[in-house]
């Protein structure tokens, strides 16, 4: 999701699930900075990707699995969308519902009580 049934308007849902970052308030800033210039190590960066089977944000450390032949394009086309859930604001519960819809198959009541978990979390 979201697909078509054109192949060449389809995306790759991917998306970036690892952040770093230091605390402005941490009383150990000279070895939190150390542990994030380690992991952004080109060698580092490229032994996490190998064994987490993820891809990287920096530059010139690349995916090589063979695993990942199939959609290596679309990150080289720029043919990638994020993951629909990220659209959904916090509290909704969209996953459950979707598993509810896939289970019932009633396209009428999941999509009103979309709109409906929709409007409640956003009316907090």
């Amino acid at each position: 999701m979201p697909v078509t049934n054109d192949p060449a308007q389809n995306k790759l849902v991917s998306g970036v699930d690892v952040l770093l970052a230091v605390s402005k308030e941490t009383e150990h800033k000279v070895e939190a900075m150390k542990f994030v210039e380690f992991m952004l190590n080109k060698d580092t960066a490229k032994s996490y990707i190998d064994e987490q089977k993820a891809f990287s944000a920096i530059e010139g450390v690349y995916q090589e699995d063979p695993v990942f032949e199939g959609i290596k394009a679309n990150f080289e086309n720029g043919t990638i969308t994020s993951f629909p859930d990220h659209y959904y604001p916090a509290g909704m519960g969209a996953e459950n519902l979707v598993q509810e819809f896939l289970i019932k198959k009633d396209k009428e009541k999941f999509l009103k009580k979309m709109d409906s978990e929709w409007e409640k979390v956003q009316n907090r």
